[in-house]
């Protein structure tokens, strides 16, 4: 199995940065075949990315970007991942008949440490720094609206919360205070939703800027500010508002621009920001055919051209990634 890609040159800088200025080697295969020892023996963070056509999550280092493992057996399609502060991983599974479900894993592991019963098709997740509840995206294609399920402390059954306003529901963000966001979108476009930490009441935030993509955007916190995507179809660029939330309002701060020189962001476009990074699943082509994804690292919140990429792997419609943090002595 090859490693990271070598078809173009790195900068010094970012090469000391994700391999901590050791040796880079041009073909870096998995540990095993099934990635058991290789998960459950790393002691950094690592990078997970969900594939719902191969009904698989890869494992990646994060620093080296080096396929770790693959977690698979899940009863139904993985759409979506996020992990805590104790780097515990939630990947949220779609399964048709009602049995769709949150698997957990704790960082590095290969067998689920809990499964959560989730309502309809969870599309995204995100994990509360401060309670440790756990938050899914829920989507819906019923008449029903969707909503957001958020687990008390990410375990036992889910409250339910809607929006009217925000009829279809695609993703989930908490900020560092609690307070949870979610992404959709309504017949206006795309929508906006805050549930207060505390509250019991998710309500509709007007964004003061029009985003002009695909109305269903991921979202993010980037420690500060709450990102937002503005991405439609598949193209080699990428833009993301930074905003912040003044009472029912999201106004725009700063804008970053993020470009690839081969390959695709996905339609999915989900991405996951960690410090001064942050990490897209992006596409590949080979002749104009879609090809085998993989996940690309760049700066943030500077963009640009990307710094460093995984190896492509599984199918090119990867659609959820994170980043679990290594537990701390």
């Amino acid at each position: 199995m090859s490693g990271l890609s070598l078809r173009h040159a790195w900068s010094a800088v970012a090469l000391c940065f994700l391999v901590a200025c050791g040796t880079l080697q041009g073909q870096m295969a998995p540990i095993t075949p099934s990635g058991e020892r290789a998960a459950t023996r790393e002691p950094t963070d690592l990078l997970y990315a969900a594939d719902g056509d191969k009904n698989a999550v890869f494992v990646f280092s994060y620093r080296g970007a080096r396929h770790l493992a693959t977690l698979s057996g899940f009863y139904g399609s993985p759409l979506a991942v996020c992990s805590d502060r104790a780097g515990n991983v939630f990947v949220a599974v779609f399964a048709s008949g009602g049995r769709s479900q949150i698997v957990e894993y704790a960082h590095g592991g290969t067998t689920p440490i809990q499964t959560l019963a989730a309502p309809g098709e969870p599309t995204g997740c995100s994990v509360d720094p401060s309670t440790g509840n756990l938050a899914a995206a829920i989507y819906t294609y019923s008449s029903s609206p969707g909503s957001v399920a958020v687990y008390p402390k990410a375990t036992g059954t889910p409250t339910i919360y809607t929006d009217a306003d925000v009829p279809y529901v695609n993703d989930c963000a908490y900020d560092s205070s609690g307070n949870l966001f979610v992404s959709g979108a309504n017949n206006n476009g795309f929508a906006l939703g805050e549930l207060p930490a505390g509250s019991g009441t998710l309500q509709t935030v007007e964004v003061k800027k029009k985003i002009d993509g695909s109305f269903y955007q991921h979202i993010g916190w980037d420690g500060h500010h709450l990102a937002i995507g503005d991405f439609s179809g598949y193209s080699n660029k990428f833009v993301l508002y930074r905003m912040r939330i003044e009472g029912a309002a999201a106004r725009v701060v700063g804008t970053t621009h993020f470009s690839l020189s081969h390959g695709n962001f996905s339609g999915d476009s989900a991405f996951w920001i960690r410090g001064n990074q942050i990490v897209f699943v992006t596409q590949n082509y080979q002749r104009h055919v879609e090809r085998a994804a993989q996940v690309s690292y760049w700066r943030y919140p500077e963009g640009g051209a990307r710094i460093a990429w995984t190896r492509k792997i599984g199918s090119p419609y990867m659609s959820g990634v994170t980043v679990s943090v290594a537990s701390q002595p």
